[in-house]
């Protein structure tokens, strides 16, 4: 098991845009094992997000929630301090096993099997709104990428909003399949969160995506 970084840390998230992360998580679990995370999550993001999400939510999200757990919990972050964050993710192939579990069941057993409240949890945006219903945030949040080797997006749309005023900090977060499968017997999927606020600090070594992940690098969780 790798160590992770000390935090915060200061990392440049696009040239001239330098922040500290204040808190970092990444989770691994194999596919099989993902759909029991809906008890501890509904138990921890009580206040927030109903049963009801949480049945529809796809896996990424499931991850993702997860990780926001863990970084929260370990790194003490308030509501009072994310106060005016946004959310930035990047569900890679978003909603791509939810819903071929679902058009199955529609080929196999008519329209009946099937609920049509999947259709908005599979969307680029489905993530990003989930975790920001979570989290209370007033910020803004969208979905970027939704591809492999998009993972550059995230910094870049969090970097504009920190230059622009439009928010003060956030959460960047990225989730997948490990080769991008989420259907094989030995499907494992991941999500990495980071809480960023900008700084004026200058910022040495990497910058974006790779700055960042090199925080939590595999083999933490």
């Amino acid at each position: 098991m790798q160590t992770p970084h000390p935090l915060p840390a200061v990392v440049r998230l696009a040239p001239g845009v330098s922040v500290r992360v204040v808190a970092v998580a990444r989770v691994s679990r194999a596919g099989a094992d993902i759909p029991a995370l809906r008890i501890p999550l509904q138990q921890f993001f009580a206040n927030t997000v109903s049963v009801g999400i949480l049945k529809q939510a796809d896996e990424l999200v499931l991850l993702s929630l997860t990780a926001l757990r863990d970084a929260i919990t370990a790194f003490g972050i308030t509501p009072i301090r994310q106060a005016g964050w946004g959310v930035v993710a990047n569900p890679r192939r978003a909603g791509q096993a939810r819903m071929t579990e679902t058009i199955t069941k529609f080929l196999t057993n008519g329209a009946w099997s099937v609920s049509p409240h999947v259709i908005p949890h599979c969307l680029l945006h489905s993530l990003s709104g989930v975790l920001s219903q979570a989290l209370a945030l007033n910020g803004p949040n969208m979905g970027v990428g939704g591809v492999p080797d998009t993972e550059e997006d995230v910094c870049l749309g969090m970097a504009a909003w920190l230059a622009g005023g439009d928010a003060p900090g956030g959460w960047l977060v990225w989730a997948g399949w490990r080769d991008d499968d989420p259907e094989g017997p030995d499907a494992v999927g991941e999500a990495l969160v980071a809480a960023v606020e900008l700084t004026g600090e200058p910022a040495d070594g990497e910058t974006g995506w790779r700055a960042v992940a090199r925080l939590a690098p595999e083999g933490t969780t």
